[in-house]
């Protein structure tokens, strides 16, 4: 009754917190017994009928010029309530403004108060209940409390609807990001001076850029009593996963020796383990002043040295193609003929440390960007080289070619190109995602994060000079899955594939674009595979038992490995060659037949651009086609000369 208050934005869940409420005050006394009434309230009801109905309620007043300042409150008060379902806790009647005119919240109460024992009738009486239901959630919400705690909802800017993203902007311009630091600052104005408020929120309000003008604000004002990071995992009941801390704030300013006490269980993979480990581990002691000196004031776990330089000094790291239909804009390059006018080059996320990588997709320039999110338009970091980093996990990197690049991808493009070795060896070492998630533990982080971490220049020149005395090699990758494949089977990673696809007419981008910066061995085998195009199919159709006087497929293919391997070729290579593929053929002719276009599948990540074209009988018919080339005319010369062909063949067997 003296202590306990609490609210909720949904009615039943309000009724669900007084049965715990009261469960637990029965199992604390060991018996049931009449409980007080619990001050426990709705925020999300707003007053239902007419505005005027609700003056009624102040009608009995008997002083005139009270009454009507009391009707006029009452106006107020019912448009303050309006928005409830959507405001939930957010509502402040106390922001009320009362004058001469119009009655303050605090004179309102004892009327809604009573407004349930004056009405006699099912549709009053529903009022009155409602009345009084608000007089409660207003008299909480126009309250200061010694402690607030609340586990603040997780939500977005751009997800909210229009009244709470517009009320968010207009009253909480510090926080107006995400609901859950809204909530922070809600809860701090509920708190009396010199009291506490403590929190479960997202760990990412700790450390992103867009609350930057928050954490300045409480650092500088308030005293930040201790935090406790989680990490992902924290939460009993299934739910999305989240990356949250615990946080306690007092509403009073820091002095001078003030340290914030960190307790760090990221690591920690289950909430029983986060809850046995909380009493046990290390406790890191943080001067909070301190905090004003880190990158956007970050609260991370150490201290930053004052004369450390950031990576910032040397590179930058502009957003890239924000596209809001990835599925419309973006294909993989062998999905269509490429290269082709008004598409581009696309860099994309990778999975590992690879010099070069992310270089399957292509994105679609027709309009220069119009009709995607924020197509990165003037990016400073485009047609310059540098070292791309995959947002996510471990913060893979790969070597930038100046090209567009997705959302998944941030750059690093110095300012001079001679540090690309140098940030490359800091990008691709261990060290970098460590420095990273120090002050950046979001699941994906920021392009601005990468430049706010220390570089040690002098440290980072030895190693890449070790590693790369010679500087970083030209671009060059032998999976058949890049654009900057050079399309020779010998040295590609799926030597059979490409061998089938080149047969059936198929070339890479490098191949033709002779724009492309490439290695001189990539140069090389591009030359040195066109040597053998005369064996390419005209149509793009492989057949693969033998039809319309060519040799069966196998054949064809066996006929053009030996030449392409020439020297190399020996008895055991067409079986290596199967081996290299994963295949259980023993030779060509199975492969062709029963695994190869499973295995195209997934070597070109379900976008397969050769078909298989089967009758499903192991003695049947059945075709690898190119689909590049599978127009009208070749399609009608596919049923009336190939298949045409084989019915024929059946037949002359039959008789």
């Amino acid at each position: 009754a003296e202590n306990l208050h609490g609210l909720e934005i949904d009615p039943r869940c309000t009724q669900i917190a007084a049965f715990n409420l009261a469960l637990t005050a029965w199992k604390f006394c060991g018996h049931y017994k009449e409980l007080p009434e619990m001050n426990l309230a709705c925020s999300g009801i707003a007053p239902k009928g007419k505005m005027e109905d609700w003056v009624k309620l102040v009608s009995k007043v008997e002083n005139e010029n009270d009454r009507y300042r009391m009707e006029n409150g009452m106006r107020a008060l019912y448009e303050h309530f309006q928005l409830a379902p959507e405001l939930g806790s957010l509502l402040d009647p106390t922001t009320i403004e009362a004058d001469l005119r119009t009655a303050s919240f605090e004179q309102l109460q004892p009327i809604l108060q009573k407004a349930l024992e004056n009405e006699s009738s099912t549709e009053l009486v529903e009022r009155g209940v409602m009345a009084a239901g608000i007089a409660k959630a207003g008299t909480i919400l126009a309250n200061r409390f010694t402690l607030v705690l609340t586990n603040v909802p997780f939500l977005g800017l751009k997800k909210m609807e229009e009244p709470l993203s517009v009320f968010c902007e207009t009253n909480y311009s510090l926080s107006k990001h995400d609901l859950a630091s809204v909530f922070i600052e809600r809860c701090l104005k509920l708190a009396k001076i010199n009291q506490t408020t403590c929190f479960v929120c997202p760990q990412s309000i700790t450390f992103l850029g867009t609350f930057k003008s928050l954490r300045k604000y409480l650092i500088k004002n308030k005293t930040l009593d201790f935090i406790c990071k989680l990490g992902t995992k924290s939460f009993r009941a299934p739910m999305y996963d989240f990356t949250v801390l615990l946080w306690s704030i007092t509403s009073k300013k820091s002095s001078i020796d003030q340290f914030l006490p960190i307790i760090d269980l990221s690591n920690f993979n289950s909430a029983e383990e986060k809850e046995k480990n909380i009493i046990i581990s290390p406790i890191l002691q943080i001067n909070q002043l301190r905090i004003m000196k880190n990158p956007d004031y970050r609260v991370i776990n150490e201290d930053f040295d004052d004369n450390i330089e950031l990576l910032g000094k040397y590179a930058i790291s502009p957003r890239g193609v924000v596209n809001g239909d990835i599925g419309k804009w973006t294909r993989i390059h062998y999905e269509i003929q490429f290269p082709r006018k008004g598409w581009k080059y696309l860099h994309n996320a990778v999975v590992n440390n690879t010099l070069f990588a992310g270089c399957q997709n292509i994105i679609n320039w027709t309009t220069n960007g119009k009709g995607m999110l924020r197509p990165g338009l003037g990016n400073l970091a485009y047609n310059r080289k540098g070292v791309s980093v995959s947002r996510m996990a471990a913060l893979p990197a790969t070597l930038y070619l100046g090209k567009l690049y997705d959302q998944n991808t941030s750059v690093l493009v110095p300012n001079d190109e001679s540090l690309i070795p140098i940030i490359w060896a800091f990008a691709s070492s261990p060290k970098f995602n460590e420095l990273v998630r120090k002050i950046d533990q979001k699941v994906g982080v920021t392009p601005a994060t990468l430049l706010k971490i220390p570089f040690d220049l002098e440290y980072w020149q030895k190693i890449a000079a070790k590693k790369y005395p010679k500087g970083l090699p030209k671009p060059y990758s032998d999976d058949p899955t890049q654009w900057l494949f050079h399309g020779h089977p010998i040295k590609a990673e799926n030597p059979l594939h490409v061998a089938v696809a080149r047969l059936l007419g198929y070339r890479w981008p490098a191949e033709s674009d002779t724009e492309m910066e490439l290695a001189d061995e990539a140069l090389e085998l591009i030359a040195a595979v066109k040597q053998h195009d005369h064996h390419t199919d005209d149509d793009g159709i492989l057949c693969i038992p033998p039809v319309n006087i060519e040799t069966a497929g196998a054949d064809r293919l066996r006929d053009y490995l030996q030449e392409v391997f020439g020297s190399e070729w020996n008895t055991h290579t067409q079986q290596q060659l199967l081996d290299k593929e994963g295949a259980k053929s023993i030779n060509l002719e199975a492969w062709l037949r029963d695994e190869f276009f499973a295995q195209h599948c997934k070597v070109f990540k379900n976008r397969p651009f050769i078909w298989h074209i089967w009758d499903g009988r192991k003695d049947g018919f059945s075709a690898l086609v190119n689909y590049h080339q599978l127009d009208k005319e070749n399609l009608s010369k596919f049923i009336y000369t190939y298949l045409n062909d084989w019915i024929r063949m059946c037949d002359a067997k039959k008789k």
